[in-house]
């Protein structure tokens, strides 16, 4: 007795022609390319896979029980990212589910795109896509831009409900008035409250747990890449002291 499986003529054509037709994976070996006109499907639970070049790959899940013919019209791809990431972006107009890191299918041609994030200001940007192009780009929000580094390294960086990574770090943070706090397993919290702006670069040090914690907050001309247009403001606050002696060489006390 033999259990054979017997496939089913399959046929798929594309818009445009020429792309790749894969059955239950989107890679490998290729079964031809369209217009596929002698190709062939086990029957059952199958997904079949066109894909081309600069193009958003098709998928269709199909439940084969006889010939199987498809026609897919394939969308250009563009990938969209952003930095800070989770911004909202609309294409000539209309809001795209989900947020960025995101794939958006367009059509060939010219297309608006404007990217959105609460506390940064927004980023527009004209983009034409050409067929068999891969088209992506990375947009770097304008907001504040901190760079934080601690003694010692390894602290972690949160302003305002935002969590930025561990010390040393140089990364974007939203417009405005925010709390700055650092966070270490070994060291006594910090936090202090700093204003941002898309024209300085705050460039700060913090010692953690030492009798004294200076602080300094200065801006500089190496900034300007991090800072889309601009012309890069100084901001100086002074060292301060969140301890005071008691009068001996062995104690330290906090102020209040």
């Amino acid at each position: 007795t033999l259990d054979v499986a017997m496939e089913v003529p399959l046929k798929v054509t594309s818009t445009p022609p020429g792309a790749e037709v894969y059955v239950d994976k989107a890679e490998g070996k290729a079964l031809g390319k369209t217009p596929l006109t002698d190709g062939t499907i086990a029957p059952g639970k199958r997904t079949v896979y066109v894909k081309a070049k600069g193009y958003q790959t098709f998928k269709k899940q199909l439940d084969v029980k006889g010939p199987v013919s498809l026609d897919a019209k394939l969308a250009m791809g563009l990938r969209i990212d952003s930095e800070p990431a989770g911004a909202v972006v609309s294409i000539d107009g209309t809001k795209i589910e989900g947020v960025t890191p995101i794939d958006a299918a367009l059509t060939p041609g010219t297309h608006k795109i404007v990217i959105s994030l609460e506390g940064f200001k927004l980023y527009e940007k004209t983009v034409s896509l050409s067929p068999g192009v891969d088209a992506s780009f990375k947009a770097t929000l304008r907001g504040g831009l901190l760079k934080m580094r601690s003694g010692p390294v390894g602290a972690l960086v949160k302003v305002g409900k935002l969590t930025l990574g561990k010390t040393p770090l140089t990364k974007a943070v939203p417009l405005g008035t925010k709390t700055v706090v650092l966070e270490h397993p070994s060291k006594r919290r910090w936090s202090k409250r700093l204003a941002f702006d898309d024209t300085t670069m705050i460039d700060a040090k913090v010692e953690m747990g030492s009798p004294s914690w200076p602080f300094w907050v200065m801006a500089g001309t190496a900034a300007a890449a991090g800072i889309a247009g601009g012309a890069l403001g100084i901001v100086a606050i002074g060292e301060k002291d969140d301890w005071e002696h008691d009068g001996t060489k062995e104690k330290c006390r906090p102020k209040g």
